[in-house]
Formats: structure tokens, C-alpha cells, sequence
């Protein structure tokens, strides 16, 4: 894994994901409605570091450019990896699950790095406000593409994931901004694309 790129966003999603609080609010993201991790921090990062808003559009093509490897690569070694761990008892097999796992997480950190190559885009001097409200259109819209039917459960665990990734957001502000952003975008769904579970990119 040293041998690959220091991006600032893969820093970025190894902070998030060495939070136990956030694992669990990412994990019930993915679980009820089976959101990519990797494309939801994706689009907390790009507002988070001043680089706007994405369109339905860039929505398409990140999803598009992750799904190769995803499927062919990331999905391949979890199958792998959790045939070894319910179909046996041996010490080896345990040996050879955690092996895989290893190279789940680079295999991970690679698809986060295509995800940064797919949309190159300069970092622009913005207030704290205007980056959370960049994060909340982010965020809708790749629900939107995705299929993802929110309640307010999903709504509820969504605001917590921002709350923590822009501390400074009172909770009032997460609300507004939130529903605001929500109600712009509530457009017709897009088909969505294969996703992966947490444990992948841990």
C-alpha cells in the first residue's frame, strides 16, 4: 500500500473510516440504501475542499469509471475472502482471509484514486457555507442517481454524517441547508450502479 499515491482524499476517507461513530452511521448509510462509501465521501471531500458542486453528469461518469474495477477486482476478492471465512475453521484459510483483506484495502484505495481522476478540479476559495451547501447537493444528488428512497430515518442519518465531517454547522443550519438542497433535487432517478459494503475500505 505505500507504494501508491498519497492522495488527500484517500487521507481523508482513512480519518473517517478510524472513527468507530462515523463507521456505524456510514454503515447503516450503505445498508439501507446501499450507497457506495467511496462516492458518498467522494462528494463530502470535493465540497469540503472547495471544488463546487457535482451535476447528474458527473454523478454518471464517476459511477461509471469505479464500476470495472469495482466488480471485476474489489467484488471478486470479497467474495473470496467471505467464502473463506463461512466455509471453513482451519487456521490457514483465516491466514489467507486476512491476506485478502489486505489487498481489498488497496484494491479500495485504488478505486478512490480513479474516483479523483475522473473529475480534476482546482480548489476554490470558499466560506464554510458555501462548502456545506456544495456537500448537501453532493450528496442529493448522487442519492437522486442512485435510486436512494430516503425516509427520515436515512434523512436523520445523513445530517449526522455532515455534522461530523463540518463540525462548525449548528444543527439548525444542517436542517435548513438539507431540506433545501433535498427539495431543489427531488428530480427523476437515474439507474443505479453496483456498490460495495464497508468492511471493504476498513
Amino acid at each position: 500500500m505505500s507504494t501508491l499515491p498519497e492522495h488527500p482524499f484517500c487521507t481523508f476517507v482513512k480519518q473517517i473510516a478510524s472513527q468507530n461513530h462515523i463507521k456505524n452511521i456510514l454503515l447503516n448509510l450503505q445498508q439501507r440504501l446501499k450507497l457506495n462509501i467511496n462516492i458518498l465521501l467522494f462528494c463530502c471531500w470535493v465540497a469540503q475542499t472547495g471544488r463546487k458542486q457535482f451535476n447528474k453528469k458527473d454523478i454518471q461518469n464517476i459511477s461509471t469509471a469505479i464500476l470495472p474495477w469495482h466488480e471485476q477486482i474489489v467484488m471478486a476478492l470479497k467474495k473470496l475472502r467471505k467464502y473463506l471465512q463461512q466455509n471453513t475453521t482451519k487456521l490457514v484459510c483465516h491466514k489467507i482471509s486476512n491476506l485478502i483483506l489486505e489487498k481489498e484495502i488497496i484494491a479500495n484505495q485504488i478505486e478512490q484514486l480513479i474516483l479523483v481522476d475522473t473529475i480534476m478540479r482546482p480548489s476554490y476559495r470558499r466560506s464554510i457555507t458555501q462548502k456545506f451547501t456544495d456537500a448537501c447537493k453532493n450528496i442529493t444528488v448522487y442519492c437522486k442517481e442512485s435510486r436512494a428512497g430516503m425516509d427520515q430515518q436515512d434523512t436523520e442519518i445523513i445530517k449526522q454524517l455532515l455534522s461530523l465531517v463540518f463540525p462548525t454547522i449548528d444543527h439548525k443550519q444542517i436542517s435548513a441547508y438539507w431540506g433545501t438542497s433535498f427539495t431543489k433535487n427531488n428530480k427523476r432517478n437515474m439507474p443505479s450502479f453496483t456498490q460495495f459494503e464497508l468492511d471493504e475500505f476498513l
